[in-house]
């Protein structure tokens, strides 16, 4: 085992040798090509200036990348971040927290008040950077926020002014303002109207031209107008009224060409409520004469039962006096001739009672009884004529005189009828 493990380390040692010449020849072949580069680069250049520029090539190609250095860490950043947001009237205490945060980043304080200048041993690009960026964090980055935001004005002025800090402070901001006039550049290109309201698409483009006003921009007018134009002529509501400002007035101020689409707005929520309202007016005149046309049918059918009602008092009228529509014998009178059937068996001129029939009953009676019963019969002259005005009055309510002289004899006749 021995023997074989320092077998296996001489070969080991001997690869690495081979791996560290071949590396050598491979550092000194591109060695050699940049200083050919640089010397074709640049003539005057002698060979150790060229070898030198060449190793100095080299000696960064060798260095770590400079994203996997920590500049400042974390727990600083976090503490930083709880500090009170800059504004104009905390500059005087808002400076030394911060500077007392970075004490424990090497060389950030002197890189802050430029006692390490750019260029100089000890200067780190990165890390000015990166506190340029914690700058910019602690600030109040709110739409109105720019460079005289944070600027005390007073006995401190000029101490603020001279600070480094501030010059830094200025530097972020200015690169801040630069990023919102863009945005806002870009804005103006995305900006809709929405629901045809041009009040609030002129509320959004007065918007975005204060802010560049606060940024120290300033957009022009026409390109103000312009965007109202493309905004507003999307919409076939206003697209007539836009080629008209167009034709009519090409010259003409955004404050004009934005009143005159306001209008138009106007007018048409106007014209909106007035056919809203119209609408509204004709559902319920609608809705009235259905109500009307509905109680009419229904006072149409009571009439017509109160008529039928009429008819039908009249029928009992007419069968009360023994007649029908027809001229015949109403129920009330064949209910009446039913009863005489039977009270025949029980008159009171009968010597007897019983089951005999009318032969009998007739037979028995009187001289006196017969002439009586003679003279309440009724003759054949009579019952034609009785039968003639029926057929003549055709069913009415009302009887002539010959049905109540027809009625009279038989209520004389004791109920018997002979008609």
């Amino acid at each position: 085992m021995l023997p074989s493990t320092r077998a296996g380390q001489t070969g080991r040692e001997e690869r690495d040798d081979d791996q560290a010449t071949a590396g050598n020849g491979r550092e000194e072949g591109w060695l050699t090509q940049v200083v050919r580069i640089l010397q074709l680069a640049n003539p005057a250049l002698t060979a150790e200036e060229a070898i030198v520029r060449a190793m100095g090539l080299v000696n960064i190609s060798n260095q770590a990348p400079r994203g996997e250095t920590e500049k400042i860490p974390k727990d600083v950043s976090s503490s930083i971040a709880h500090i009170k947001k800059l504004n104009k009237g905390n500059w005087h205490t808002w400076e030394p927290t911060f500077i007392d945060c970075l004490q424990r980043v090497h060389n950030a304080k002197e890189i802050l008040y430029s006692e390490i200048a750019p260029g100089s041993e000890g200067y780190d690009e990165d890390l000015d950077k990166a506190l340029v960026g914690l700058i910019h964090a602690c600030c109040d980055n709110s739409p109105d926020s720019r460079i005289d935001t944070y600027t005390v004005r007073g006995s401190d002025e000029e101490a603020q002014l001279g600070s480094t800090l501030y010059a830094k402070l200025k530097k972020a901001l200015t690169l801040n303002d630069a990023v919102k006039r863009a945005g806002l550049q870009d804005r103006i290109h995305t900006v809709r109207m929405y629901n045809r309201d041009v009040v609030r698409l002129g509320r959004e483009l007065d918007s975005i031209w204060n802010d560049a006003v606060r940024l120290g921009k300033r957009f022009d007018e026409d390109l103000k107008k312009s965007t109202l134009y493309r905004c507003t002529a999307q919409d076939w509501f206003y697209t007539n009224s836009v080629d008209a400002l167009k034709m009519a007035k090409p010259d003409c101020k955004y404050d004009e060409a934005y009143h005159a689409l306001a209008k138009k707005q106007q007018d048409g929520e106007v014209t909106g409520r007035i056919r809203g309202a119209a609408r509204v007016a004709t559902s319920t005149e609608q809705g009235s004469t259905n109500q009307v046309s509905w109680a009419g049918m229904l006072g149409k059918q009571e009439g017509t039962s109160r008529e039928h009602g009429r008819s039908a008092v009249s029928m009992e009228t007419m069968d009360s006096y023994g007649f029908t529509c027809k001229g015949g014998a109403g129920p009330y009178a064949r209910r009446g001739r039913q009863e005489e059937d039977q009270a025949q068996g029980a008159c009171r001129w009968l010597p007897f009672r019983g089951s005999r029939d009318k032969s009998q009953r007739n037979h028995h009676r009187s001289k006196e009884e017969e002439q009586c019963i003679g003279d309440r019969q009724v003759g054949p002259e009579e019952e034609e004529q009785c039968r003639r005005s029926r057929h003549c009055s055709g069913g009415t309510g009302v009887p002539s005189k010959e049905e109540e002289q027809c009625r009279r004899s038989r209520h004389s006749s004791g109920g018997q009828e002979w008609c």
